[in-house]
């Protein structure tokens, strides 16, 4: 389904991508080669796993359209998108207060996904308008 020619990446984008499927979510993927990804790999699964589980998430809590659409574009940087729909959203200072009951124990998701950003100087914005999530992010190589 999935070929970014990293064969990583590629095994965890189509195991993200059946496990929407099987929980009724439309997910597509825009990517282009990807196989001279400069950043360490373990890095990028932690991230982009934690990306994919955070949106797959959201849309099972949606009635009705459950979308994610995902693009990772290298060039001079690398450029991503995860963006899905979900239930209203409330961003403040680049956190996103957990809904799940004790809160204490969830909620590392986003915290590690800050922190792998965070070691490569990435910049990254999140943004929620009129039922859709979008957190994007670019990593200078």
């Amino acid at each position: 389904m999935v070929n970014s020619h990293h064969s990583i990446l590629d095994a965890l984008f189509n195991t993200k991508a059946t496990e929407a499927i099987r929980k009724g979510i439309d997910i597509d993927f825009e990517l282009n080669d990807l196989s001279t990804l400069p950043f360490d790999v373990s890095d990028m699964v932690v991230l982009f796993s934690n990306l994919l589980d955070n949106a797959i998430e959201a849309c099972e809590k949606v009635d009705g359209n459950r979308v994610i659409r995902v693009s990772v574009v290298l060039k001079r940087s690398l450029l991503f998108s995860i963006r899905n729909t979900t239930l209203p959203v409330k961003i403040k200072n680049d956190t996103i207060q957990t809904t799940k009951p004790n809160a204490s124990l969830h909620g590392f998701g986003l915290s590690n996904i800050k922190l792998i950003l965070n070691k490569y100087h990435a910049d990254f914005v999140m943004d929620y308008t009129d039922g859709w999530f979008q957190f994007t992010g670019e990593i200078e190589t």
